[in-house]
């Protein structure tokens, strides 16, 4: 309220997050899906929505799982899964049901520069089962404001 627009302490919400896509929209069939490459630099918290829908395919069961990686090279060649941070996590709870959002607070101010959403699904039995996932990216805590 006292704020200047743009101060470290106010400003709009769009100076002081920045959103991307952690793993676009896919129908996975059992498969590990890596999302983009995200140059995580002056961001210090990322908070992903991992979502799920409807299951197809009657599997018996499935599962889904999702982690946070990270690395030095822009190309994603050298990810590895993180280490966990001071608050929240890099990896949700398994999930074994369809249609979840699933919110995870990730710290990433000892991460390194790069990051990427890494979302693994697995079925047992049904008929080509597939799960649609996805990942919103919300970057938050930038050293610099506006961004």
């Amino acid at each position: 309220m006292g704020s200047q627009t743009g101060s470290p302490a106010g400003g709009t919400v769009g100076e002081q997050i920045q959103n991307t896509s952690g793993l676009n929209p896919i129908a996975s069939t059992g498969a590990t899906e890596n999302g983009p490459v995200i140059d995580r630099e002056l961001f210090n918290t990322m908070v992903g929505l991992v979502q799920g829908g409807a299951v197809t395919g009657s599997p018996s069961s499935l599962t889904v799982n999702a982690k946070v990686q990270e690395g030095d090279e822009s190309d994603g060649s050298d990810m590895a899964d993180a280490s966990v941070g001071a608050f929240g996590g890099v990896a949700i709870t398994e999930q074994t049901a369809g249609a979840f959002n699933i919110e995870l607070e990730v710290d990433m101010r000892k991460m390194k520069q790069f990051v990427r959403w890494v979302v693994t699904t697995a079925f047992v039995g049904g008929s080509s089962p597939t799960i649609p996932v996805g990942v919103c990216a919300t970057l938050g805590a930038h050293e610099r404001h506006p961004i």
